[in-house]
C-alpha cells in the first residue's frame, strides 16, 4: 500500500533533480509507469500470500518473496525500459518532444524495483 506513493514521490524528486518538468508527456509517462508499478507490487504480495498460506511466518514469507521475484522483476524492468530507448534517443524534433517519456518511465521503473 505504501510502495506506489513512495515510488511516485521518489520519481517526482528525481525528476526535479534532473530538471524534468511536469508536462503532458511526463504525466503520460507516469501513467504508463503506474500500471507497471501496480503489477510489480501485485507479484510480490501474491507470492507473500502464497507462502503465508503454506505456513511460513511473515518475515520468512517476505524474504522468500523478495529473493524469488527480485531478479525476474529486475529483468522485466530493464527490458521494459529498453523498449523506450528508441524514443529516448530519437534525433528528430518529435524525439526531442517525447524524450521525457523515456526518462520518466525509466526512472519510475528502476525506483519501483528498489522499493
Amino acid at each position: 500500500a505504501v510502495a506506489i506513493p513512495l515510488v511516485l514521490a521518489i520519481t517526482f524528486v528525481t525528476m526535479e533533480y534532473f530538471g524534468i518538468s511536469l508536462q503532458r508527456i511526463s504525466l503520460g509517462a507516469l501513467i504508463i509507469a503506474l500500471g507497471l508499478l501496480v503489477d510489480d507490487a501485485m507479484i510480490v504480495v501474491e507470492m507473500m500470500e502464497r507462502k503465508l498460506e503454506e505456513g511460513l511466518v511473515k518475515i520468512e514469507a517476505a524474504s522468500f518473496a523478495y529473493s524469488s521475484t527480485a531478479f525476474p522483476m529486475l529483468t522485466g524492468t530493464l527490458i521494459t525500459t529498453a523498449g523506450f530507448i528508441p524514443v529516448g534517443f530519437a534525433a528528430s524534433t518529435a524525439g526531442e518532444y517525447v524524450r521525457t517519456l523515456f526518462y520518466v518511465v525509466g526512472i519510475a521503473l528502476v525506483v519501483s524495483w528498489f522499493v
